[in-house]
């Protein structure tokens, strides 16, 4: 239906500038195939999952809007977060909901410890995103490994009495880094 509408051609005048100067490098037999319009714009805007989820959850109602075009609005932003991350099933929404309310919620460390795990370029073609059980294996091992450097350093140091040690602890988990140690020292 959409290909016998020619809606590539309908839509111009609602593109951005950007996206009507994008539109007028691409090639005269796809410029009315809406898929291949849709694909090539995207691409050229690099808008990617992380974009799509940030102007989901950003997003605010214009006064001029109606409920209903907000909710629209929402909908398709959804929509394409959701079919960047390459979801297909109710399943896999779910472990995605449930991934990003983790990612939401994790110290900087930690954070940027996942984003070097998403970045390899394996996960690229499946939507570029762990799932949520390799997430948190992936963040207990790491934690796991956190505490064990955090004890070996305070086996060597003999650091004294365990409520101190249990402050160090607290400190290197939540902030991910041993920088701390020295202020720790210098209050103790």
């Amino acid at each position: 239906m959409f290909e016998q509408l020619k809606v590539p051609v309908l839509m111009r005048p609602y593109l951005s500038d950007k996206a009507k100067f994008l539109l007028s490098w691409v090639d005269l037999e796809k410029s009315n195939d809406y898929g291949a319009v849709k694909r090539y714009i995207l691409q050229e805007m690099q808008l990617t999952p992380s974009v799509y989820l940030d102007k989901f959850q950003c997003v605010s109602r214009d006064s001029t809007e109606t409920y209903h075009q907000f909710a629209n609005k929402l909908s398709s932003l959804f929509d394409y977060y959701v079919e960047s991350r390459k979801v297909g099933s109710y399943e896999k929404l779910m472990q995605l909901i449930v991934y990003d309310r983790i990612n939401v919620s994790l110290p900087q460390f930690l954070s940027r410890h996942v984003l070097a795990l998403e970045s390899s370029s394996t996960l690229l073609e499946k939507g570029g995103w762990l799932g949520k059980h390799v997430l948190v294996e992936a963040l207990d091992a790491y934690t796991a490994a956190w505490l064990r450097l955090v004890v070996a350093i305070g086996a060597i140091g003999n650091w004294g009495k365990q409520r101190w040690w249990g402050q160090v602890l607290l400190q290197v988990t939540q902030t991910g880094t041993a920088d701390v140690l020295p202020e720790i020292t210098k209050s103790r």
